[in-house]
C-alpha cells in the first residue's frame, strides 16, 4: 500500500462509498421514487447534492459519462422525484447497506468523531461535488453520518482528479479510456457503462495514440504510463494539501485502525465490486 496518507485514507473510505451502488438492493433503491432504472437511480442519486440542475452541468461534474447517456436519465428524473428526496433515500439506503454488510456500530460512530471536523472544512475551490455533498447535514445515525463522509471525501477527490486531468491535457472521457487500458475494467464493460458505442471508443483510442499516450495495438506506451502516474501522485497530492492534511498522518492511521475490521466485514459480505488489492499501487506500463 502507497504510504501518502491520502492514499491510504481512499483505500478505507471509497469501499464505504461504493455501497451505494453496488451493494444488494442498489438497483431498487430508487424505484420507491418512481426511478425506473438502475442508470436513472444512479444519476439522481448522484447529482441530487447540486440539487435540479441542467444535464450538461452534471456531465462536466460527472466527466467520464457520453453526454448521450446523462441526457437519457437528465432532465426526465425530476418529473418522477425530487432532489431532496433522492438525498433522503440514497442515505437510508447506503446507511441500512453498511449495517448489513457488517460495518460495526463503534467504528463508524469513531471514525465519524474523527473525519467530520476535517471534511467538513475540505477547500471547496472548483469542486462542486465535494461541496455540495459538503454542505449536506450530518445525518444522525452513525452509519449514515459514516456514508456521507466517505461520500464527501470521494467527490472531493474526484473533483481534483478531474481538474488535473484538464492540466495535463485529457478530456473526461480520454483519462476513463486510459484507466480502463491501464487496470480495466476491460473495454465492453466501460463503453456500456460509460455510454460509448465501439465507434466511439476507437475514436478515444485513436485520439490518444494520435497524442503519443498508446501505441497501435491500444497499449500504454511510457508517455502514457508517465501521465497516468503523474495524475494519481498528483491526485493524493492535492487531496492531501487541500484539506485532508488538518487529520494529520496519525489521524489516518487511526481511522484506518478503527474502520479494519468492518472493511473486512465489507469485503466478506462481498458489498462491493472490489478487493483491498485494488487500491494496491498501480503497477507501471508501458515501454
Amino acid at each position: 500500500m502507497s504510504t501518502q496518507p491520502a492514499r491510504r485514507l481512499h483505500a478505507a473510505l471509497e469501499p464505504l462509498h461504493l455501497v451505494s451502488y453496488f451493494a444488494p438492493g442498489a438497483r431498487e433503491s430508487g424505484q420507491p421514487l418512481g426511478l425506473k432504472s438502475f442508470w436513472q437511480t444512479y444519476m439522481a442519486f448522484r447529482s441530487a447534492p447540486l440539487g435540479q440542475v441542467a444535464p450538461s452541468t452534471v456531465v462536466a461534474a460527472f466527466a467520464s459519462f457520453h453526454p448521450d447517456m446523462v441526457h437519457r436519465s437528465l432532465p426526465a428524473v425530476w418529473s418522477l422525484t425530487t432532489p431532496q428526496d433522492c438525498l433522503d433515500t440514497r442515505n437510508a439506503y447506503a446507511a441500512g447497506a453498511l449495517r448489513a454488510a457488517g460495518v460495526q456500530e463503534a467504528g463508524a460512530t469513531r471514525a465519524v468523531e474523527l473525519l467530520a471536523p476535517v471534511l467538513g472544512a475540505l477547500d471547496p475551490t472548483g469542486r462542486a461535488l465535494g461541496a455540495a455533498n459538503a454542505a449536506l447535514p450530518a445525518a444522525e445515525d452513525p452509519f449514515g453520518a459514516l456514508w456521507q463522509l466517505a461520500t464527501t471525501a470521494r467527490e472531493h477527490r474526484g473533483d481534483g482528479h478531474i481538474a488535473l486531468q484538464v492540466a495535463l491535457g485529457l478530456t473526461g472521457i480520454e483519462a476513463m479510456v486510459l484507466h480502463s487500458i491501464d487496470v480495466g475494467p476491460p473495454a465492453p464493460v466501460m463503453q456500456k457503462s460509460r455510454g460509448l458505442s465501439e465507434e466511439q471508443w476507437a475514436d478515444v483510442v485513436t485520439g490518444l495514440a494520435a497524442k503519443g499516450l498508446v501505441n497501435d495495438a491500444g497499449e500504454l506506451t511510457k508517455a502514457g504510463n508517465d501521465l497516468i502516474q503523474e495524475l494519481e501522485d498528483r491526485t493524493d497530492e492535492l487531496a492531501w494539501s487541500s484539506g485532508l492534511n488538518a487529520l494529520g498522518e496519525a489521524g489516518v492511521d487511526e481511522v484506518l485502525t478503527t474502520l479494519a475490521p468492518s472493511l473486512e466485514a465489507l469485503y466478506a459480505a462481498k458489498a462491493v465490486p472490489v478487493t483491498p488489492e485494488y487500491f494496491a499501487p498501480r503497477t507501471p506500463k508501458g515501454a
